[in-house]
């Protein structure tokens, strides 16, 4: 399903493994947009505003942040708690990461997601994922609650700037993630979020993470929307028939356990960057870069982390616990990889 995986490499080459979609309304035409000759939705056509003139969000949207997250939080000079959590993390294959456990995204949810339903009134905007969270966010002057229960999708409102609208956002609890590497976050986190609709079918975020108990600096991140037309969501329930957790017991060692020691020429082989297929219809095609990094290869993921593939045979890696196989032609020549997780395989291309 589509968020059964939100963590590590397995997060990152695959938002979404899409399994066959037989549910009402998966691909009923979105009545009243515009659409060009062949009948497809006219993405660049000019924004919808309601009837007081302000950009109407409403509508089912995919966001996509446009660099990485860990990077970003990174630079933004995180405590040592903060990283020792993270390194524990990665060690541990991200087991402890709430999607694992079928808990709440937190605001992680608001830096990236593959359907995400803005209902805009004047009075509230709701959002709707697919996971069944949702968030409030008021538009009808309220303040922010001045001392919060904290929750997991927090509380927020927000006010218009011209064709902007900014959320800030904060009582959340401790207990979720920022990004798919571990950074946590405590509960002064606070969130403030601008949306820019810039056309039809094309929406800027700019996201302020602040949380001075955590980080020593805001963390800013640029995230992108494209609307989802000509579809629904589609209820998805982790926790029905949940049986992986008693399985991820293992950690980074094993695959260290496992390393073996290649001739540089055979390393080299596989440098390069390949070209990975869309995981949803509409998506664009994802681009992963391996170069060679002392006795591994290092595995920079388009818009996402850079992480590392050790050895364990001639043509297999491992980078975190997931199976990257390399596949020579007659000729010796590698010009495709594949990509193993649980959901399937991934197949990528060399184009570079």
């Amino acid at each position: 399903m589509h968020h059964s995986l939100r963590f590590a490499l397995a997060a990152a080459f695959a938002l979404a493994i899409a399994g066959p979609a037989f549910a009402q309304w998966i691909d009923y035409k979105t009545p009243g947009l515009p659409r060009t000759a062949d009948g497809k939705v006219n993405l660049k056509a000019p924004l919808p505003r309601t009837a007081d003139g302000k950009p109407d969000l409403t509508g089912i949207w995919r966001f996509e942040p446009k660099s990485d997250v860990g990077a970003a939080l990174e630079a933004s000079g995180p405590q040592p708690w903060i990283v020792e959590a993270s390194k524990k993390y990665m060690h541990e294959l991200g087991r402890d990461d709430t999607g694992v456990h079928c808990l709440p995204s937190g605001p992680r949810a608001f830096l990236g997601a593959d359907f995400a339903k803005f209902i805009q009134t004047p009075a509230v905007t709701t959002v709707l994922y697919e996971s069944m969270e949702f968030r409030q966010i008021f538009t009808d002057g309220r303040p922010l609650p001045a001392d919060p229960n904290p929750t997991w999708m927090g509380y927020s409102i927000g006010r218009w700037e011209g064709n902007t609208l900014v959320v800030t956002s904060h009582g959340f609890n401790d207990r979720t993630f920022l990004g798919g590497l571990g950074y946590k976050h405590s509960e002064a986190l606070k969130v403030t979020e601008r949306f820019t609709r810039h056309d039809l079918g094309h929406m800027t975020v700019e996201i302020t993470l602040e949380d001075p108990k955590a980080y020593a600096k805001p963390a800013k991140i640029v995230v992108d929307a494209e609307l989802r037309a000509d579809t629904e969501l589609i209820e998805y329930v982790c926790a029905e028939n949940e049986r992986s957790r008693p399985h991820l017991i293992g950690t980074a060692d094993d695959d260290r356990k496992l390393q073996v020691k290649l001739d540089p020429a055979v390393l080299a082989r596989y440098a390069g960057r390949f070209r990975f297929p869309p995981f949803l219809p509409g998506d664009k095609d994802l681009f992963v870069t391996f170069t060679v990094k002392d006795d591994a290869l290092a595995v920079e993921i388009e818009r996402g982390p850079t992480l590392t593939a050790l050895p364990v045979s001639q043509t297999r890696f491992l980078a975190q616990g997931v199976s990257v196989d390399f596949v020579p032609g007659p000729n010796g020549v590698v010009n495709e990889v594949v990509v193993t997780i649980v959901e399937g395989e991934l197949k990528g291309v060399r184009v570079k």
